[in-house]
C-alpha cells in the first residue's frame, strides 16, 4: 500500500512537471511571436519614418515694424482736441478741499 501510494505521488509529481513544462514552452511561444510582432512593427514604423523625409527648415522671424507715429492734426478734416476739463473740487462731508498749486499746473 505504500509503495502503491509512493507510485502515486511520483506519477502526480511527473505530470504536474509536464504541464509546467508545456506552460513554460507555451509563454515563451507567446513572448517570441509578441516580439516578432515587435520588430515587424518597429521595422514598418522606420521605413515610414525614413520616406517621410527630412523636417522643413523654420522660417526666420519677421523683423519688428517700426511704430508710426500719427499726427491727428496733419489729417484732413481734423478736430482740435480742446483741453480736459478741471476736476470738481473734492469735499468731505463737512467741508469742502482744494489741492495744493503746485498740482494744479
Amino acid at each position: 500500500m505504500a509503495e502503491e501510494a509512493k507510485a502515486l505521488r511520483e506519477s502526480a509529481k511527473e505530470a504536474r512537471a509536464k504541464e509546467r513544462q508545456k506552460a513554460a514552452e507555451e509563454a515563451a511561444a507567446r513572448r517570441a511571436q509578441k516580439e516578432q510582432e515587435k520588430r515587424v512593427r518597429d521595422s514598418q514604423k522606420a521605413l515610414q519614418q525614413s520616406q517621410r523625409g527630412k523636417r522643413a527648415a523654420s522660417k526666420p522671424p519677421k523683423g519688428r515694424q517700426a511704430k508710426r507715429r500719427s499726427n491727428n492734426s496733419v489729417r484732413v478734416g481734423a478736430i482740435k482736441a480742446q483741453p480736459a476739463p478741471s476736476a470738481p473740487p473734492k469735499t468731505t462731508r463737512t467741508r469742502s478741499t482744494t489741492a495744493p498749486k503746485k498740482y494744479s499746473e
